[in-house]
């Protein structure tokens, strides 16, 4: 949160989607599994067309956040300085509406051919950043800021769109903090209706109290 207690501009969008094929080169097609970001270690950053001396925020300190969902790798970048204001501005132009990933060592994939080309199968992915990009090779992966509506975003991105704010609800309530199971006791000595079911004997325990010399429970 700034200064001023105003929420930062963002930039959403999909460093990539998975389950679909492009070409990447040579007539040689890849595919990025689903669930092949599930074992990322150590910090992303977000970068402008893969240039390591252009990055503007990264996971380390909370600036980039990264999470897969049913589309692919989505991820929300936080606009806090000019450097990353100037590249929203740009993606508010169009000029960098695509994105793209820089994989590392530890990536894992498979070959195969289906209907008759090959197919790079990615199965495991360790990133290294993420960038904004002018075109990507894989479809979909797409980004926006986070007050444009849907009829404000170009036509090509909109189910990209569409498919974020769908995960995105997901996402929140998976990094929701699990509220605690509570019993609470009756004057009969049973649950309350709704409540979690205790075994009578510890029902017992609660309502004897604490041993006989203990000042306290769990002291």
């Amino acid at each position: 949160m700034s200064a001023d207690g105003l929420e930062p501009l963002k930039i959403r969008g999909y460093a990539a989607c998975t389950g679909l094929d492009y070409r990447i080169k040579n007539g040689i097609y890849e595919r990025i599994e689903p669930g092949a970001f599930a074992h990322q270690h150590g910090p992303v950053y977000a970068a402008l067309s893969h240039d390591p001396s252009r990055r503007y925020a990264w996971t380390g300190n909370g600036s980039l956040r990264l999470w897969e969902d049913h589309a692919g790798l989505a991820f929300e970048l936080d606009v806090t300085d000019r450097a990353s204001a100037w590249l929203a501005s740009r993606v508010a132009c169009n000029e960098f509406r695509a994105c793209s990933i820089m994989m590392k060592a530890g990536s894992r994939f498979t070959h195969c051919t289906e209907f008759g080309r090959s197919v790079q199968v990615m199965n495991r992915i360790h990133l290294d950043e993420i960038s904004l990009c002018h075109s990507g090779a894989n479809p979909g992966a797409a980004c926006w800021l986070d007050v444009e509506e849907f009829d404000d975003i170009p036509a090509g991105i909109r189910v990209a769109w569409g498919d974020w704010h769908a995960g995105y609800q997901a996402y929140l309530k998976a990094k929701a903090p699990s509220r605690p199971r509570t019993v609470i006791i009756s004057n009969q000595g049973r649950p309350s209706s709704g409540k979690v079911s205790v075994p009578s004997s510890v029902i017992a325990l609660l309502k004897a109290g604490p041993p006989m010399g203990w000042g306290r429970w769990g002291t």
